[in-house]
């Protein structure tokens, strides 16, 4: 085979890749864990947090410390923390609600809010952040 007819078959072959590349892209919407950037209906940040063994009152009591400026923002939209029932870990759930993912982003780019985030280890034995935005899949009003 000709080195030309190798060179066309080649140039041919990267532009067929090309084209099925660029209509898939047209073809297919781009992955944006079900378009939730765009949702302004809820976001929670979800902190689990264990107390250092035998610490809990020291924890609670920095927790006192820090609860006028953690709850100051005007991102924040409501605040609430739940003790494990059965006493298990993770020891204590944390829910931080904002109206959408950008004040929550605001949220936690306050320098206040970093320096308490920044803290948090030391107060805690293990500290996990989740974020989560509001479904339709099981609303009770």
């Amino acid at each position: 085979m000709k080195l030309t007819s190798k060179t066309t078959y080649l140039l041919a072959g990267a532009l067929l890749v090309l084209l099925c590349q660029w209509g898939a892209k047209l073809l297919v919407p781009t992955a944006t864990a079900d378009h939730h950037t765009n949702q302004s209906n809820g976001i929670k940040l979800v902190a689990m947090v264990d107390y250092p063994l035998g610490k809990k009152s020291e924890y609670l009591a920095w927790v006192k410390s820090v609860g006028d400026a953690i709850r100051a923002p005007e991102e924040l939209r409501r605040i609430a923390a739940y003790d494990n029932y059965l006493g298990e870990n993770p020891h204590r759930m944390v829910e931080f609600e904002f109206a959408t993912m950008q004040d929550a982003t605001r949220y936690l780019e306050r320098e206040e809010i970093k320096t308490i985030f920044d803290e948090l280890p030391n107060h805690t034995s293990r500290t996990d952040l989740h974020i989560f935005a509001l479904r339709g899949d099981y609303v009770k009003q």
